[in-house]
């Protein structure tokens, strides 16, 4: 049950926003590393309130920015803002019933709802919304390739001395090799085209997948989680939704998808180009996002270490 000193807060934020009620219940969630979660039984209402975690990203404004705006566009498949307190870093939102999908249950009908959802952010809009940047968006070739970079230098650095090292760094090696062949290869990108004016731009919700996806008794989708939300380059987001190993997407699905978006956004023979050169690039990227597990500061089991590495040397293979 939730302590007493936060229990107080969300009720006097409730308050203050408007909402009255004659009974309240409280429970937590499964914590994660972002946030503390409480289910809110209000009344006839089922909230869920998120306590951020403070570190250098305003995770709270990035995701009820995002929230304010899809309501504004009445985009829809999200969670409704119920009440927010920025001092506090606590944000209310509608609870969205449903479950998790699979990796098995992802379809041409899943693949569909993510397009649908994509277009309605994106279609023209007289109001543009004061959102941030989403995490780790880049505008120019340098910052890709800066980004990557900075996380393969990353890993070489770990001190980790685990029963699982020499497998460790290892991979870290092959990585290097394979990233520094792809650096060569790219050497003479037209970085021109990476150069993204705001009107080429994306709202992005970031870390965007089936594994921040519900699906509702009726089959619709529902997504969730936009604390990386923000303007991003559009051709990264769509290789990040087919390389996230959380869900993972069948490439038979990527023309599909690309097709249906490059129609949305301007000079789609660019866009197209952009994945092109993005995708093994970003594919190191998810490499080493997979190994996060080996730093003291994500810690897994050894178990899930094992997982980790055998993922990443699938993705190493087909880059």
């Amino acid at each position: 049950m939730l302590k007493a000193q936060a229990k107080e807060k969300l009720i006097q934020l409730l308050h203050t926003s408007g909402h009255s009620f004659e009974k309240i219940d409280f429970f937590a969630c499964d914590e994660s590393g972002n946030n503390q979660a409480y289910l809110l039984l209000c009344d006839d209402k089922k909230w869920l309130a998120k306590f951020y975690r403070q570190d250098h990203r305003d995770r709270l404004g990035a995701e009820t920015a995002f929230l304010k705006y899809a309501a504004h566009e009445d985009v829809g498949m999200v969670p409704q803002l119920i009440a927010q307190d920025a001092i506090e870093r606590i944000a209310i939102i509608s609870f969205i019933e449903g479950k998790k999908l699979s990796k098995e249950e992802v379809g041409l009908s899943e693949i569909q709802q993510a397009v649908h959802f994509i277009k309605a952010l994106n279609k023209p809009s007289q109001w543009v919304p004061a959102l941030p940047n989403a995490a780790e968006a880049c505008f120019n070739w340098q910052d890709h390739v800066r980004l990557v970079e900075d996380r393969v230098t990353r890993l070489k650095a770990n001190p980790y001395q685990g029963d699982l090292a020499k497998d460790y760094f290892e991979f870290v090696h092959a990585m290097q090799d394979k990233w520094e062949t792809i650096k060569r290869v790219q050497s003479n990108v037209p970085t021109a085209q990476f150069l993204l004016s705001e009107n080429e731009r994306c709202l992005s919700p970031s870390d965007f997948g089936f594994h921040n996806a519900i699906r509702m008794e009726d089959g619709r989708l529902h997504f969730i989680d936009f604390e990386y939300a923000g303007w991003d380059d559009p051709a990264k987001m769509i290789v990040d939704f087919f390389l996230q190993p959380a869900v993972p997407v069948s490439q038979k699905y990527f023309s599909f998808f690309l097709t249906e978006l490059k129609a949305i956004f301007r000079n789609a023979d660019a866009l197209q180009e952009r994945v092109n050169v993005l995708r093994p690039l970003l594919s190191i990227k998810w490499c080493c996002i997979m190994l996060n597990a080996f730093f003291p500061t994500y810690f897994k089991s050894e178990h899930v270490q094992k997982e980790r590495l055998n993922q990443a040397w699938r993705y190493l293979s087909e880059t």
